[in-house]
This record gives C-alpha cells, sequence and structure tokens, in this order.
C-alpha cells in the first residue's frame, strides 16, 4: 500500500515469465558523477560490455548527455548498430562535463545481455597561471 491509501503493486524479477520475442527496451541512468569530486573530466572512451542480438531492421542505441551544473544537459555523442554484435564503443568526448547521463535502447532479443560499461576518462586539472 502506498502512502495515499492506494494499491500499488512491485516489480519482482522473479516471477516474471521467461521472454521468448524481441522486446523494446529503454535504460537512462541517472546523472553520474564520475570520483565525486568537483574537477571536469573528459571521457575517452567509454564501451558496453555484452553481446546483443537486435530485431530485423532495428537499431540499438547507446548514447551519453553532459552537463557542468546536473540541471543542463548536451547531447555529447552517441551511436547505433544493427544485428549481432559484442561490445559497443563511443570515443572521445568533447567537452567535459561533471555529470553524464547515458542512454540505452532498442529492440533485442532475449538472449542479449549487458555485463558492464568501461569508462576511460581524464580528470581536467586547473590550468591557471598564478
Amino acid at each position: 500500500m502506498t502512502l495515499d491509501g492506494s494499491s500499488a503493486s512491485i516489480y519482482n524479477l522473479k516471477s516474471l515469465a521467461v521472454v521468448q520475442t524481441n522486446k523494446d527496451i529503454l535504460i537512462v541512468t541517472v546523472p553520474i558523477k564520475i570520483n565525486n569530486d568537483e574537477k571536469l573530466k573528459k571521457i575517452n572512451r567509454l564501451i558496453l560490455r555484452g553481446a546483443i542480438t537486435t530485431g530485423t531492421d532495428k537499431y540499438f542505441t547507446l548514447a551519453i548527455w553532459g552537463s557542468l551544473d546536473n540541471e543542463t544537459y548536451q547531447f555529447l555523442q552517441g551511436t547505433q548498430q544493427t544485428g549481432t554484435f559484442k561490445d559497443l564503443a563511443i570515443g572521445r568526448l568533447s567537452p567535459s562535463c561533471k555529470y553524464y547521463i547515458i542512454l540505452l535502447s532498442g529492440n533485442i532479443s532475449p538472449s542479449s545481455y549487458i555485463s558492464s560499461i568501461d569508462v576511460d576518462y581524464q580528470t581536467i586539472e586547473d590550468k591557471k597561471i598564478r
């Protein structure tokens, strides 16, 4: 039961039936702050690890947005792939940001999986002459 008295159900992965057909998915992360400090980060490479099989004539999308203030986000880069593939990568991102949001979207088979997202980044140090 929720606070307002209405009934609500909980999404339970263990009780779901096994899926046999391709499904549309959309995964959007909460804002990610790398290393939890206030310095800007430049992502050199982001790799989605796993194996994906898309539906016929369907695409899988990996996209990333960045922000300096966690309020206004700018699209930085994205990539799309179709068919069967392992590991999807995005190269160097510009500009440097404090916060990032990652989006995964597509029509994928039940045998598809994502094991991790690897990020190679560098911290941007202040370059002021004192």
